[in-house]
């Protein structure tokens, strides 16, 4: 699993110089809770006009740290207009999806970060290309897929330890 490291980091550098975000950045890689690199960053599929996409474990604390650091939910709405959409919102392992207020980063919260890392660390090895390459329904159903994937290798490795 990759961790958020800022520095030494090659691929997040030039993008921090030009966006600006540094500060941020810094402010999640000093918080206590581990916040780990995703979307096209991870993927090494980075443009110049890419956000930055991170992984948290979903907590009240974590969701609070976020809250007070200028990252407010994405898709709110007049039924949860700024509290956590229920997991049947997005799907059944995210929890909310946050994004800054003024930079392009975003924070993705997880009921089951393994799980989530898992599934994206099995696109990463299977379908590096296609997923950079893909959109729309295509690409959340490459995602469907990894995650069935990865909830299956789980509960093997847990039946038979």
């Amino acid at each position: 699993m990759q961790e958020f490291m800022l520095v030494p980091s090659t691929t997040l550098t030039p993008f921090v110089a030009r966006r600006k975000c540094g500060e941020v950045l810094t402010t999640l890689q000093h918080s206590v809770h581990t916040f780990y690199l995703a979307g096209s960053f991870y993927f090494k599929a980075a443009s110049p006009s890419s956000d930055v996409d991170f992984y948290v474990e979903y907590s009240q604390e974590a969701h609070d740290f976020l809250r007070s650091n200028g990252f407010a939910i994405m898709g709110a709405n007049a039924d949860y207009p700024n509290e956590i959409a229920p997991p049947s919102e997005y799907s059944s392992n995210t929890v909310a999806i946050y994004q800054h207020a003024t930079l392009p980063v975003q924070v993705q919260a997880f009921v089951n970060l393994p799980l989530a890392l898992q599934t994206r660390d099995i696109l990463a090895k299977v379908f590096p290309s296609e997923h950079a390459a893909t959109r729309g329904p295509n690409r959340h159903n490459m995602w469907q897929q990894a995650e069935t994937c990865a909830r299956a290798i789980a509960k093997l490795t847990s039946t038979a330890a």
